[in-house]
């Protein structure tokens, strides 16, 4: 986009090995995203029928390196939908299973009165 400024679009060193392990469970298709830019979330991910976005972070990492980037907060806060933040494939097992809590903007959208 015009006039917004260029972000790195580094892959999380995990991402490749969480892509890796999720893909082997039945029936769950992912798609690679990060590409994309601009704080859209790293992953798509498709299970029976319903669709997971997942912004990847790397376990390994202390926690002020797990942050989201500027972008990415822009870009959840204005996200109407389900997003979640993961650092596993166990993570995205349990999103998926709805035995793992993704962030609630539920409030993020109401107008003031």
């Amino acid at each position: 986009m015009p006039g917004k400024p260029t972000y790195n679009r580094k892959v999380d060193a995990n991402q490749a090995d969480v892509i890796a392990e999720v893909r082997k469970f039945p029936g769950l298709t992912v798609q690679d995203l990060h590409g994309v830019g601009n704080g859209v979330p790293d992953l798509i991910i498709g299970f029976l029928g319903q669709n997971f976005l997942v912004e990847l972070k790397d376990g390994s990492k202390p926690k002020h390196q797990k942050q989201l980037t500027e972008p990415e907060k822009e870009w959840h806060q204005k996200w109407k939908g389900q997003v979640a933040i993961c650092e596993s494939a166990e993570d995205i097992f349990k999103l998926i299973t709805g035995q793992y809590p993704y962030h609630d903007f539920s409030d993020r959208n109401k107008t003031e009165k």
